[in-house]
């Protein structure tokens, strides 16, 4: 086709013309689903056959756009008349007939709608213009596409408006191009996607302060991301963050992830090990039963505890577990804090996944839970033990005190054996924390707490003071107990 369009331009002007118009004849006949020989081609647009050409065959839809560009070409080489027989419109007026932009009759020229070079009043230059048979013959072969140009109507202010602020919550939201913003846009508010597009970049630039694509290269400083995990810890919304700090979403929540990976690696997980712990089942094995049916369906302790201070008697009022409940508890603590450790150390250093980390505070905060419920239910046992040693307390009366001492020393105790209990060895919870408080008891450190809190001697001649720690009324002895606990990270309710 470009070699028969170079051969055309040495024809006289008067032959061009009408060599023009055989071409777009022939253009509004080309089905763009058949095939047809260029000799076919050659004769319809100058009416001369070639006996010694080869029959080459060109497709429909690949010889319409050759066809507009020798219309083009030649016909800008010897434009047509105005005058001709053929009704010809200005880009202009077809714009205004058809009801549509100058820049929609440009891009239909690339899909179909020919034009022709026409010459103007001189001395004017040669200019384009568009026959009424285009026109009509686009128009049939593009019918939705021209019913759906000539519907388009300007964005008014208030849709403009809406526009711009769903743009900006997008770009916050996630990092997206313009034309992929534009792109969403266009399937909300039913316009063209370059329509929405040039609308966010004319107001990028018309309003340079109020930016929807600004430059998001920079990385948060260090400083930057202490402001963001303290203004998240007091509720501050992401989005408020992400207009503060002229950041997406994604990159504030990459900042609070990155802090909660970087506390999670400074706690020290302290867990026992064992073989089912490896098994790949072991989440179904070991996490299937529900580990507070055993504890919140408790019996009262077998224990008296009227002598206790009103305030603190319903910590100690509850049956012990039953050994396998408590060894089951105690494997699933263990477990919780395995799998913790292992998901910590292996998380990424720079790009933490935010369902690991989820996980891991999870399983923590479920193993803290299950070892501060388990520390509830040793203190009838604690309780128990201690009040043995009453019995080498001569003076009765001193017995409250002496009780509440031991109760005090036999609490930390009791929380560190639920962490240090061997879950492998063949011996029960209750035997080992009982053993473990009977020499406690039993040390001399044990018994000069106890001489102290009856009082001290008299060695001297004069007496010694009682121990700061001897809790004189139910309130000081709860918030005590709760001192301790809280020094163990363990809450009592």
């Amino acid at each position: 086709m470009e070699g028969l369009t170079a051969q055309m331009l040495f024809a006289p002007p008067d032959v061009r013309r009408d060599q023009v118009r055989r071409a777009e004849k022939l253009h509004d006949e080309v089905d763009a689903t058949a095939n047809y020989s260029l000799e076919f081609v050659k004769y319809r647009i100058t009416g001369y056959r070639d006996a010694d050409a080869t029959d080459t065959v060109l497709t429909g839809d690949a010889l319409l756009p050759d066809l507009r560009l020798l219309i083009d070409k030649v016909s800008q080489s010897a434009p047509l008349p105005m005058s001709d027989a053929d009704a010809v419109e200005s880009p202009e007026q077809v714009a205004a007939r058809l009801k549509v932009s100058t820049k929609t009759l440009a891009r239909w020229r690339q899909i179909g709608l020919r034009w022709r070079w026409v010459a103007s009043p001189p001395p004017g230059p040669p200019r384009i213009a568009f026959t009424r048979s285009a026109v009509d013959a686009f128009s049939r072969s593009q019918s939705h596409r021209v019913e759906k140009a000539s519907q388009f109507t300007q964005i008014e202010p208030a849709l403009r408006q809406r526009i711009v602020e769903r743009a900006r919550r997008l770009v916050e939201a996630r990092d997206l191009s313009p034309y992929q913003v534009a792109l969403h846009l266009s399937r909300r508010v039913g316009r063209a996607v370059e329509t929405l597009r040039l609308l966010l970049d004319r107001h990028d630039r018309d309003h340079p302060s109020e930016r929807i694509f600004i430059d998001r290269s920079e990385p948060l400083t260090a400083e930057q991301k202490r402001e963001i995990v303290h203004a998240r810890s007091l509720a501050t919304p992401v989005s408020v963050l992400a207009r503060r700090f002229r950041k997406t979403h994604t990159t504030i929540r990459r900042a609070i992830y990155e802090h909660r990976a970087s506390e999670l690696r400074k706690v020290r997980i302290h867990h026992l090990t064992s073989p089912t712990f490896e098994r790949a089942d072991a989440d179904v094995v070991i996490l299937r039963a529900d580990p507070m049916h055993a504890l919140d369906h408790a019996e009262a302790s077998p224990v008296p505890c009227d002598d206790l201070p009103e305030f603190v008697r319903p910590w100690f009022d509850r049956a012990p577990l039953k050994p396998d409940d408590m060894r089951s508890l105690l494997i699933r603590m263990n477990y919780l804090r395995y799998r913790a450790a292992r998901r910590r150390d292996a998380l990424d250093k720079y790009e933490p996944r935010v369902g690991d980390i989820g996980q891991i505070e999870s399983d923590l905060k479920q193993a803290a839970q299950l070892r501060d419920r388990l520390a509830m239910r040793c203190l009838p046992l604690v309780l128990s033990i201690a009040r043995r040693q009453l019995l080498a307390v001569t003076d009765k009366s001193q017995s409250p005190q002496v009780l509440m001492r031991l109760l005090e020393m036999g609490l930390p105790l009791a929380i560190d054996a639920i962490d240090e209990f061997e879950i492998r060895r063949n011996q029960t919870f209750e035997d080992y924390l009982r053993g473990l408080l009977m020499r406690l008891y039993a040390t001399r450190t044990a018994m000069a707490e106890i001489h102290a809190a009856m009082g001290g001697d008299k060695r001297d001649g004069k007496p010694r003071a009682k121990s700061r720690l001897v809790a004189h009324s139910g309130e000081d002895f709860a918030l005590r107990l709760k001192e301790l606990a809280a020094q163990q990270n363990v809450v009592f309710t």
